[in-house]
């Protein structure tokens, strides 16, 4: 009889993403495992499954990693640029001259792109969504087949949903403070 608990591998997939919080959304190998307690060969599986399925996707092949690192703190940012930079799909950027200038222009856009870089036939939009105190705490994205999508068609419609979203968190926080 169960619980009603996930078991097996889900439970291990949920272990590993439920480790994350939004203070901490980057985490390192060590950490993830001290958090879940798995062995290192389970870890890396579980891991390597996860980024397959695109639920923890390497932050400089996505739009929504372009969004993270961009905005992101420095060490982080450091870190990644620092390399190497693994590649996903034949268009992955893999040269951190080439990624620092696309994350300067994310900040200056307030959106990030995507072209096939985490995988073939797929392009995508994305912007960040922040705290009150303007740090980055998540992205928004759209995503679709490169023949039928246009990701820059889009662009101010990604850009408009995370400040929405964004100002329903101050709203939020405001209340919380009173």
């Amino acid at each position: 009889m169960s619980d009603g608990a996930p078991s097996g591998v889900l439970a291990k997939a949920l272990g590993v993403l439920q480790s994350f919080t939004v203070e901490d959304t980057t985490l390192g190998f060590a950490e993830l495992q001290r958090r879940t307690g798995f062995a290192k060969s389970t870890l890396h599986r579980v891991l390597a499954d996860l980024v397959a399925a695109r639920l923890l996707m390497p932050l400089h092949a996505t739009a929504i990693g372009k969004v993270l690192l961009a905005h992101g703190p420095a060490e982080v940012r450091g870190a990644t640029l620092r390399g190497p930079l693994e590649r996903r799909a034949p268009r992955t950027i893999t040269h951190a001259d080439v990624l620092s200038r696309q994350l300067a222009e994310v900040v200056a856009q307030g959106v990030a792109y995507e072209y096939e870089e985490s995988a073939v036939g797929i392009v995508c939009v994305a912007a960040g969504i922040f705290d009150p105190a303007d740090g980055i705490v998540a992205a928004v994205s759209v995503t679709g087949p490169v023949h039928r999508f246009q990701p820059a068609r889009h662009a101010n419609s990604v850009r408009a949903a995370a400040a929405g979203i964004s100002a329903t968190l101050g709203r939020r926080a405001e209340l919380r403070e009173r």
